[in-house]
Formats: C-alpha cells, sequence, structure tokens
C-alpha cells in the first residue's frame, strides 16, 4: 500500500493533472485483502473519452500489477468535505 500511495502522488498524479478536463481522483484501500481502487473525476464524459488511451497507460503503472476491471459512473450527486484538524 505504501508503494502504491507513493507512485500516485508522485508519478500518477501529476500526470492526471496534465490531462485536460481532469478534475481529482480518489485512492481507496482495504489493507486486509491488499484491494484498491482508485477513482478519477473529469469535468463530463468527453473529457473522459478523450484522455481513456494515456489513462490507461496511467492505470497500468500505477498498479504496479495487474488492473482488474474498468468501470465507469455518472456522478449524480456529490459533496465536498474537509477533514478537520
Amino acid at each position: 500500500m505504501g508503494d502504491f500511495a507513493r507512485i500516485g502522488t508522485e508519478k500518477a498524479l501529476p500526470q492526471l493533472k496534465r490531462l485536460d478536463g481532469f478534475e481529482g481522483s480518489l485512492a481507496l484501500a482495504t489493507r486486509r485483502s491488499g484491494e484498491i481502487a482508485t477513482v478519477t473525476i473529469w469535468e463530463s464524459e468527453e473529457a473522459l473519452r478523450t484522455t481513456e488511451g494515456p489513462s490507461y497507460w496511467l492505470r497500468a503503472f500505477s498498479a504496479g500489477g495487474e488492473v482488474t476491471g474498468l468501470d465507469r459512473y455518472e456522478v449524480v450527486s456529490s459533496e465536498a468535505w474537509r477533514a478537520r484538524p
């Protein structure tokens, strides 16, 4: 998990930020099983589709292993929040 987080933060995230339409990401992990899910957020479906080629290589590189699936979802509700100190 530590290597994934480091690679994601130092390598993949800066590359994602360069892609037009990228708006953010989440990395979710289950430490017990070692499963990791990454969610990327795009300004539109068009932006998502336009960046699928470069995004594929970033997913493969960041995983450091096997990418077992890819699903696309539409955001139907969203709320921003901040962690409190």
